[in-house]
C-alpha cells in the first residue's frame, strides 16, 4: 500500500496540532523521538514536564510535575545519544532535573528537586546529592 504525500501531510499536521494543544493546556513538552511506553504515569497531566527527543523511558515509570529530562550537550544540538535512559519502575518526584548522557538503573525513587547528572544504579533513592541503596530483605530465618 502506497502513502499519499498529502497522508503522510495530515500526519505531520496533527502531530504537530497535538503537541501544541498538549503544550497550551498542559505546559508539557515531549520530543517527538522520545521513547515511552504504554505503562508511563505524568502526575497532574505532565504538567510543566519537558522531556527531550532522545530520551528512552523503561516500563512502570511514574513522572510527577515540573519535571526536566534532557540534554547536557546543548552546544551541539543534533538529536543524539546525550539524552538520559531511564529503567522500569522508576518514580521522578516533582522539580527533578536529569541531564546529559545518564543511566537510570530499576527500581529507582529520585527525590524532589534533585538534579541528576551522574548514573543511579538500580534499587536506589537518590535525593539532593546523596544515593541511598536499598538492601535486598532475607527471607532465611537465622538461628537465635
Amino acid at each position: 500500500m502506497k502513502i499519499l504525500p498529502s497522508a503522510s501531510f495530515f500526519a505531520r499536521q496533527n502531530n504537530s496540532i497535538c503537541r501544541f494543544i498538549n503544550r497550551v493546556l498542559y505546559h508539557c513538552q515531549i520530543g517527538d523521538n522520545t521513547i515511552i511506553p504504554k505503562s508511563i504515569y505524568l502526575g497532574h497531566d505532565g504538567v510543566g514536564t519537558i522531556i527531550g527527543e532522545g530520551v528512552k523511558i523503561g516500563e512502570n515509570v511514574t513522572i510527577y510535575p515540573n519535571v526536566t529530562i534532557g540534554k547536557g550537550n546543548i552546544k551541539n544540538m543534533k538529536i543524539t545519544d546525550d539524552y538520559p535512559n531511564i529503567g522500569n519502575n522508576v518514580t521522578i518526584c516533582p522539580g527533578s532535573i536529569l541531564i546529559g548522557k545518564i543511566k537510570i538503573g530499576d527500581n529507582v525513587t529520585i527525590g524532589p528537586g534533585s538534579i541528576v547528572d551522574k548514573d543511579i544504579p538500580d534499587d536506589c533513592t537518590f535525593y539532593k546529592n546523596i544515593i541511598v541503596k536499598h538492601e535486598q530483605k532475607s527471607n532465611s530465618n537465622k538461628d537465635k
